[in-house]
């Protein structure tokens, strides 16, 4: 009987010791599996594609378009045969309409400090593409003998257009005071689409920019400043940007870039 349960003992002994070696084994088999990489589970898949690499048909991102910034709508991207020496030792300044100037190889021998968004705020605080000064301090280290600046457009649906003013001449002053033997010339806002016109609800019309506009040239006047109206050579017959010259009745391509280079290029001394 004694041996009996000394048989069942050894067996249930042998039983516990194979158990234990197979959940070690187990644990082991667990610890060293790959783990699943971290996904974003609050948004769906195809919204984390889009915020990745979403682009319409001129290269914009999603983000950008919800701007009234953007770029420019044509695709080529080919060198004017103008001549535009004129502009040598030049500084432009602004938003996206006046990046496009450079974008489509229009002004090639020229700074060009604009950016998608670039407000009379931000010129402070960002830096051009491809520099590391803010604007504002990057214009002390050219040898500049003429700035071209053009603001407005994104801040036309300002609640208080006094703010955007007196900002827009303490700017003008600074731009002074950074280089005193430059001409400074501030550009007229340019024209909108009747469809981008009707497409808004802040402000942002024809109506509206030309009556800024007609500020912005007493406001260079009262700053040692020359307003330029390139805006009248972009409008068609109804004071508005050309349906034709627009994807998105904000921003045109190179031909409309280069009647506005050659406006300047006919308007400064």
């Amino acid at each position: 009987m004694n041996s009996k349960r000394l048989l069942i003992f050894a067996f249930g002994l042998i039983f516990i010791v194979i158990a234990s070696v197979a959940i070690v084994k187990l644990a082991r088999i667990e610890k060293d599996a790959p783990v699943a990489a971290d996904t974003d589970d609050t948004l769906p898949s195809a919204a984390v594609s889009d915020r990745v690499s979403d682009s319409d048909d001129n290269g914009v991102s999603s983000d950008e378009s919800e701007d009234i910034d953007g770029t420019a709508s044509d695709t080529a991207l080919s060198l004017s045969d103008n001549d535009y020496s004129c502009f040598d030792n030049s500084c432009f300044i602004g938003n996206s309409r006046v990046e496009a100037l450079k974008d489509y190889g229009v002004l090639t021998n020229c700074d060009v400090f604009a950016s998608v968004g670039l407000n009379i705020r931000t010129v402070y605080t960002e830096a051009a593409p491809g520099r590391s000064l803010p604007i504002s301090e990057d214009i002390r280290y050219g040898n500049y003998d003429k700035f071209f600046i053009l603001f407005g457009d994104n801040e036309i649906g300002w609640p208080y257009q006094s703010v955007f003013l007196d900002e827009y001449g303490d700017f003008i002053d600074h731009v002074h005071e950074a280089q005193p033997n430059a001409d400074i010339y501030i550009m007229s806002i340019l024209p909108i689409s009747k469809t981008a016109e009707a497409s808004n609800n802040y402000g942002y019309n024809n109506s509206n920019i030309d009556a800024l506009n007609g500020k912005l040239r007493v406001l260079a006047a009262d700053h040692n400043a020359v307003f330029l109206n390139p805006a009248e050579v972009i409008k068609d017959s109804d004071g508005a940007l050309p349906e034709s010259a627009s994807t998105d009745g904000i921003h045109f391509g190179k031909s409309y870039c280069i009647t506005w280079a050659d406006y300047l290029k006919s308007h400064i001394s």
